[in-house]
């Protein structure tokens, strides 16, 4: 990933925290460098050395009492890497949790596994002649990804085929999606309109990664196009992602020169910087609402909150995370993983703080809270229930079995999308909306 294009990471320098090439500067170097040569060579039973220093940094870590902070090995700093990049080499499966076999949950749209016709319900039974019996999911995934135009050989189990499928799927790379829509098109793309007749247009932007903004753009441009007359942004169970995606998508609903958020480091430590909108197209006249929940997080509370500051978009749904600090993602020196430190906070333009601290009261500023009259909160029943509805929904299935979108099926399933399409349809009429109490 080009690291210069995320402001997270500000060009830091590889650092290390105790590394050994310090050690002649740094005596806390010294002596840690002897306690791992000490147990290396003198403990009882052999020890493997990486697993010290995971130890030794994850511990130094705990002292800060920051669930945010964190050591990520190299398996796992590439694995971050693919995430903010939104994309990864492999075949484009997502494998079902929950089943005794391996089973296709859906393919990605556009991948590998997509063209080779390989469908939500197959069972993998081999992997290269592999029998995948006992075999995880994130091992099936490891055989799986590799390097591009390699060929994985794939054997299925399908409902209504009584022989196995051999299937070869060459790996290239698949790109993530981050905005979506609610229901997909004949040829599977997304549909970003949520009611044609009404022109009430829905997107749901599920992270904030490098392409985010070109999605959401791209996405504006042809729902404009289409005539939309009025638009949900959905951010539920959206944990965030980068800080220049989260300021992007403000930028595209803000007039030049409103602020979106300020970042302040400790003591000057990191030079204080507000971020304001700048030109470019803008969707200025739409009329907007925002749905979030308890699991929004980081930059999707920047968005909320920068929004519902200029009032430019009413809030429904519940009281976010409260996460309100910047990670710097550093890479350690000698490929050992990466730190990644809170260096900073960020403020709404309100100055109000998101950041919720670890003895937060509810009556504490921190969060975003809906508008007043637009809370829908649910129980922990009713979320569960919501997750496996919107989960059904967007498996890509044959078109065969695709089901059409019905607003009674919205509105017994997800309350506070059809409180922010009550919202939208009030707003196009040009009525004033009562809201609920």
């Amino acid at each position: 990933m080009p690291r210069r294009n995320l402001w997270a990471i500000l060009g830091v320098a590889a650092v290390s925290l105790v590394c050994y090439h310090a050690a002649d500067r740094n005596p806390l170097g010294r002596y840690f460098s002897q306690v791992v040569d000490r147990i290396e060579q003198q403990y009882v039973e052999e020890v493997d050395r990486q697993k010290l220093w995971n130890a030794a940094v994850d511990g130094m870590i705990a002292e800060l009492h920051d669930p945010y902070s964190h050591y990520d090995s190299p398996s796992k700093a590439a694995e971050l890497e693919e995430e903010l990049e939104q994309q990864f080499a492999g075949v484009g499966l997502m494998l079902a949790p929950t089943t005794d076999q391996l089973t296709v949950f859906s393919p990605i749209v556009g991948s590998p596994a997509y063209r080779a016709g390989i469908l939500a319900g197959d069972v993998i039974t081999k992997i290269d002649g592999v029998s995948t019996q006992g075999m995880t999911i994130s091992e099936a995934s490891r055989r799986m990804r590799g390097k591009a135009n390699q060929p994985v050989h794939v054997t299925i189990e399908r409902v209504g085929h009584s022989a196995p499928i051999e299937v070869t799927v060459t790996r290239g790379i698949v790109k993530l999606d981050s905005v979506l829509g609610d229901t997909r098109l004949a040829d599977d793309r997304w549909n970003f309109f949520l009611d044609r007749d009404k022109n009430i247009a829905y997107l749901r932007i599920v992270n904030f990664g490098e392409r985010t903004v070109d999605e959401l753009r791209a996405a504006l441009e042809e729902l404009k196009a289409g005539g939309m007359k009025g638009l949900i942004l959905d951010l539920r169970n959206n944990p965030g992602g980068l800080l220049p995606a989260a300021v992007g998508v403000c930028e595209l609903f803000l007039p030049k020169g409103q602020t979106i958020v300020t970042v302040r480091g400790r003591d000057g430590a990191v030079p204080e910087r507000k971020f304001v909108a700048g030109g470019g197209e803008k969707f200025l006249d739409l009329p907007l609402a925002v749905l979030v929940n308890h699991t929004s997080a980081s930059a999707s509370e920047i968005v909320a909150g920068c929004l519902q500051d200029h009032h430019r978009a009413v809030i429904i749904g519940e009281r976010t995370w409260g996460k309100g600090t910047v990670q710097n993602i550093i890479q350690l020196s000698d490929d050992i993983g990466n730190l990644t430190l809170t260096t900073a906070k960020f403020l709404r333009p309100s100055e109000k703080p998101i950041h919720r601290q670890l003895d937060a009261k509810g009556a504490d500023p921190w969060g975003v809270s809906p508008d007043a009259g637009y809370q829908v909160t649910l129980s922990d029943e009713g979320w569960k229930n919501w997750n496996q509805w919107r989960r059904e929904r967007d498996i890509v299935r044959p078109h065969s079995d695709s089901e059409p979108a019905f607003k009674s099926e919205i509105s017994q399933q997800d309350k506070p999308l059809r409180r922010a399409v009550d919202s939208i349809e009030s707003k196009i009429a040009g009525g004033e909306e009562k809201p609920a109490i």
